[in-house]
């Protein structure tokens, strides 16, 4: 999708690749997006994904070192504020040049320019404020989201339910009702269909929907829920 699509903006990830944090990482940014990708806009960090160079790699001695790594790697937007805390000390200490800041810099303007967040006014400054929840923002949003689903596994046919079929589901997991968390994660929380969850979504398939955590939150180690868990799911069409 970078080469045919012309995508004009990249995350680098939390994860190292060859011993490398990705945000950090200047053969896979520079070397393989920029160069043999041709990838022509700008590179932003998942949250925290450049603090996580120094404070959970432990790549560099000091956050000065990891600023310039990521800077010189080809981050150029920091979705957290590891590089606002540290890069005025970085440029003090002679560990990061001006330069470094200026291509950042100057990679993200473009960006925008592109957006048309300047002069002159582009399309998507045209659209207004009545057409975010307009019925047909929802049906192409509801559309996006189909078309971006990825089935991995399906044993024994399972998917797609049928709705005629099936007169009960149960969703299983700590973050089955987080309607209002992960809408205010892309946007404002005060969202189209108010606070809409993924057992709201499938209860206009099929009414007798509920769900049951099994635990508490996705890092947690008490297991006492999950028999509970289990057996919704055994009772479950």
């Amino acid at each position: 999708c970078v080469e045919e699509g012309r995508v004009t903006s990249l995350m680098c990830s939390y994860n190292a690749v060859n011993g490398v944090p990705s945000c950090a990482n200047d053969w896979l940014l520079n070397t393989v997006a920029r160069e043999s990708w041709e990838f022509d806009g700008a590179i932003v960090s998942d949250c925290d994904a450049d603090r996580d160079v120094f404070e959970s790699h432990h790549y560099t001695d000091t956050p000065e070192e990891s600023v310039r790594d990521v800077l010189r790697a080809g981050t150029d937007v920091d979705c957290g504020h590891f590089v606002l805390e540290n890069i005025q000390s970085a440029i003090d200490k002679g560990v990061v040049k001006e330069e470094d800041v200026d291509l950042a810099i100057a990679r993200q303007f473009r960006l925008r320019m592109r957006l048309s967040h300047f002069d002159p006014e582009g399309p998507l400054q045209k659209i207004p404020m009545s057409e975010v929840c307009s019925d047909y923002a929802l049906e192409l949003s509801h559309d996006g989201l189909i078309q971006s689903a990825a089935l991995i596994k399906n044993e024994k046919n399972t998917l797609p339910l049928s709705a005629d079929d099936t007169s009960s589901v149960v969703v299983i997991g700590p973050n089955a009702e987080l309607g209002q968390a992960t809408a205010s994660y892309y946007g404002p929380e005060n969202h189209c269909l108010g606070n809409y969850t993924l057992v709201d979504a499938i209860k206009d398939y099929v009414e007798q929907t509920t769900t049951v955590a099994g635990v508490d939150e996705v890092l947690s180690e008490d297991v006492s829920g999950i028999p509970e868990a289990v057996k919704a799911a055994e009772i479950a069409d």
